[in-house]
């Protein structure tokens, strides 16, 4: 996993070498991190910005996907993204921590289907939920 995330610094994914992201938990199909909200990954108004909750659903949820081949020893295919939607519910704001858990919901032949909720770990409050579809290029 840790090799997946340093190959991701090219790129429009480069933005994360500046972002220390945390593995609190990995199981078959599922990952949790965190973060320090530091003023890279805000808006404007010093909030997490909502590019920096996409990029974070994006990356991580594929790590979930990663997980559940690599558990069974098996090497995952590569994927592209199909579908990337999120909804954002409240703010996180500039030095609180991100705490965002990305799940597999279904895998098929062809097509897997992922969420990812992020939280306000401060607070406790969903700040933001995404679902992403990603096609396996096998």
């Amino acid at each position: 996993m840790t090799h997946f995330l340093q190959s991701q610094h090219h790129g429009f994914n480069q933005i994360l070498k500046n972002v220390y992201v945390r593995l609190i938990e990995i199981e078959k199909g599922r990952i949790v991190t965190e973060m320090k909200l530091e003023r890279d990954g805000c808006n404007i108004y010093d909030n997490l910005h909502g590019s920096m909750s996409a990029l974070l659903i994006d990356v991580i949820s594929t790590l979930a996907l990663r997980s559940h081949f690599e558990a069974e020893d098996n090497p995952p295919p590569n994927s592209v993204s199909v579908e990337l939607s999120l909804s954002f519910l409240a703010s996180i704001p500039l030095g609180n921590t991100v705490l965002l858990e990305t799940d597999l919901l279904k895998i098929g032949k062809n097509i897997a289907f992922l969420k990812g909720d992020i939280f306000d770990k401060e607070t406790g409050k969903l700040a933001c939920t995404g679902k992403h579809t990603k096609f396996l290029m096998r």
